[in-house]
């Protein structure tokens, strides 16, 4: 019995600590990243708050946002500078903790700028059930986005 209760005992030490099972991390990547891109297209800025972590980082074409309030501050400007604002996505490629996509933004704004859309590729990190990362890089192979950045840059 009492052999018992040590290998009980070393077995649960072992295991605190331990990430998640593979199947585990990968599920609640993808519940989160889905949450992410459902509220980010609704422009629902408390619900995409909510999937971010205390100190998250928000890379960007645009700058680098440390924490929620700063990262809050920069995706209620992205939405006030971007009437008409729409966005779709691949499908995404998830493994472990962290998902990858490209997203296709249009707006007024962008529109006015003469392309149609731009692309990002965009990678989310997931910690504990919260975002602990999103980067969202413009994609300049394609045409449009490159051209969106070079109006942009002057």
């Amino acid at each position: 019995m009492r052999l018992l209760v040590v290998v009980a005992l070393t077995m649960a030490a072992l295991a605190v600590g331990r990430p998640a099972p593979v199947g585990a991390q990968t599920a609640e990547t993808a519940a989160v990243e889905s949450a992410f891109k459902q509220a980010f297209a609704a422009q629902d800025v408390e619900a995409v708050m909510a999937l971010y972590a205390e100190d998250a980082v928000e890379v960007t074409s645009f700058g680098t946002f440390r924490g929620r309030a700063e990262i809050r501050t920069f995706i209620e400007a992205f939405f006030a500078q971007n009437p008409g604002f729409s966005v779709s996505y691949s499908e995404s490629a998830i493994v472990l903790n962290t998902a990858v996509r490209r997203s296709f933004f249009t707006s007024d704004t962008i529109k006015a700028a003469g392309v149609s859309r731009i692309v990002a590729f965009s990678t989310t990190v997931v910690a504990q059930g919260t975002i602990a990362s999103d980067t969202g890089l413009l994609d300049l192979s394609d045409p449009e986005t490159a051209r969106f950045a070079a109006l942009m840059a002057r």
